[in-house]
């Protein structure tokens, strides 16, 4: 969405990306030179001892590509959208000391406190000392709790979806869209489900259901996973989707469910929670955290929030919000302002481009 955004306004685009198994079909010319991504080192095997000790060498080579990656192409405007932070920090430094033009990076992680993952923000950020290297992060509480943590100003960046056409549903459908992780409330839905439907019999229901590549087995989600696809009213969608694939299934549903760990999601953002609101769903979400700070913020007429641990009355919650959601959607002016900010184009805007 981004570099389609950068070429309609006359921005010559090149995706940097690691090695693709298959073809990303992307806008602008891919340039697969990046290092490719290494799991996650869960255990103490030897060959997770192995891979510990040889991380430092692994993160000099790293660095050395950056570096020769920026040299080699000159000026330019780079964009890092979305990255933990110790890949950020190579990706500063390495800027910082052979890249020409612009460094945008839009942070999106939180630290949650802890003081180790503190300290690495702190020396992922440092290198934005350098005016060369601008900082984002996409919501408003985690610019203030990053901020501190920086030797520049962090701003404001647009969550960019794409802007689907104003929805006149009349089914009650509901949408869960995501991997199957825990904080994503994967293993909530049966229960929510089933109270909703003894409320409302008429309700349908449409859940992506993928693995995250990065997730160990969790027999919690494969129960829940087994419980969605015997109910006859649920339709699984069991593979990540396109844009356009994920936009056009949005735009039948009348409400999403977005039943996130609050903890995890204190700060950090969720582009289906944007994109649905963009398209005129309703949306049931948490008590607490970005989201509901954010319809606050707004005041998001079609925000319903709900304790995921009281089943019963999160389901007739769900089933107030699939009526509203199933009614046309007539944005106010500060939703409508909402709206046109959390745009690809008015993300490309801000950079510069």
């Amino acid at each position: 969405m981004i570099a389609e955004a950068a070429i309609a306004r006359g921005a010559a685009v090149k995706v940097v990306c690691p090695p693709p198994t298959e073809d990303l079909g992307l806008p602008g010319r891919t340039q697969a030179v990046l290092p490719a991504p290494r799991k996650p080192i869960r255990g103490r095997s030897l060959a997770d001892r192995v891979r510990a000790r040889l991380a430092p060498v692994h993160d000099r080579l790293d660095r050395r590509r950056y570096r020769r990656l920026f040299a080699r192409n000159g000026q330019a405007v780079w964009l890092l959208h979305t990255a933990p932070y110790d890949e950020i920090a190579r990706i500063t430094r390495a800027f910082s000391e052979a890249g020409e033009g612009q460094l945008w990076v839009i942070l999106r992680y939180d630290h949650y406190d802890e003081p180790s993952a503190v300290e690495s923000v702190r020396r992922a950020l440092a290198p934005a000392a350098d005016p060369r290297i601008g900082l984002f992060a996409d919501s408003q509480s985690l610019r203030a709790l990053l901020q501190p943590l920086s030797p520049a100003e962090i701003r404001l960046a647009p969550i960019p979806v794409l802007a689907p056409p104003r929805r006149n549903a009349t089914a009650r459908t509901v949408g869960f869209f995501g991997a199957m992780r825990p904080q994503k409330g994967f293993t909530r839905l049966p229960a929510l489900f089933s109270a909703a439907s003894a409320l409302d019999p008429e309700l349908e229901f449409v859940v992506q259901a993928y693995r995250h590549p990065h997730d160990a087995p969790d027999i919690e989600i494969e129960d829940a996973l087994a419980a969605l696809r015997a109910s006859p009213r649920v339709t699984l969608l069991e593979s990540p989707l396109s844009s356009e694939q994920f936009h056009a299934a949005l735009a039948g549903c009348a409400v999403l469910v977005t039943p996130y760990d609050a903890h995890v999601y204190r700060a950090g953002t969720s582009g289906v929670f944007t994109a649905g609101i963009a398209a005129g769903c309703a949306v049931l979400g948490t008590t607490t955290g970005w989201m509901r700070e954010e319809a606050d913020r707004i005041q998001l007429t079609r925000y319903f929030a709900a304790d995921f641990a009281n089943v019963a009355d999160a389901g007739r919650a769900l089933v107030e919000a699939a009526q509203v959601g199933a009614q046309p959607f007539q944005p106010t002016p500060a939703e409508a302002a909402w709206i046109r900010f959390n745009s690809a184009a008015s993300l490309v805007e801000r950079l510069g481009l």
